[in-house]
């Protein structure tokens, strides 16, 4: 394998180098969570979150490897150096079980990236890895349109959506709150939702405008 692309997923894996894992979860964890109504199981098949962009699929796939915490395998498909990788399934595999073979899980950022996706994530789930596989797509890489045909049957695909008010609501404490200060500080949720929008790292944001600013 290309020492050059060893180094790139080792950056990408301090695991991989001996580091712990929590402090790397933590690290693509929001300081405060706002849990999601859409929960990921993962079985043989594909667990396929797809959506806009900052909706928060990756947080949800980090939150959940997070909870499991057993060793996972970050590839950045935005990365040339993985796309050519990711060209082969058995290839692929073979490099990882010299690479990683400690990884239960394999986390496909932003997969839209590697030209034959469906195909790719087809040939892993029929060569049986054992291992849970997570990936993330952009809304406008419709892959509902591009990879139902080579993923049927082979993928569970969940859109995700910016936070809804149910959410919002949920995520809220009611410890040291009556019923009235609670459905008036969630009547002014709502109202920041209205303003600034749904999407998670600006309604969590101390400095909403800042961050919409930084977005655009």
């Amino acid at each position: 394998m290309d020492e050059q692309r060893i180094r790139a997923l080792r950056t990408a894996n301090p695991w991989l180098r001996g580091e712990p894992l929590t402090p790397w979860f933590a690290r693509y964890l929001p300081a405060r969570y706002v849990p999601r109504q859409l929960e990921l199981f993962a079985d043989h098949r594909v667990v396929l979150v797809v959506g806009p962009r900052q909706a928060g699929k990756s947080t949800l796939i980090w939150k959940t490897l997070a909870e499991k915490g057993q060793p996972a395998l970050l590839l950045n498909c935005e990365d040339p150096s993985v796309r050519t990788w990711l060209r082969s399934p058995s290839l692929f595999l073979a490099d990882l079980e010299e690479l990683a073979p400690d990884a239960t899980a394999l986390f496909f950022e932003e997969v839209q990236f590697l030209p034959d996706a469906g195909l790719f994530l087809k040939g892993l789930v029929d060569l049986r890895t054992g291992k849970e596989i997570y990936a993330t797509g952009s809304s406008s890489f419709d892959l509902e349109a591009k990879t139902r045909e080579s993923l049927a049957g082979r993928a569970r695909r969940h859109l995700l959506l910016p936070l809804s008010i149910a959410e919002v609501d949920a995520a809220m404490s009611d410890e040291g709150r009556g019923t009235e200060l609670r459905r008036l500080e969630l009547a002014e949720e709502i109202e920041r939702l209205l303003v600034f929008g749904s999407y998670p790292s600006v309604h969590l944001s101390p400095e909403p405008q800042g961050e919409l600013a930084t977005d655009s």
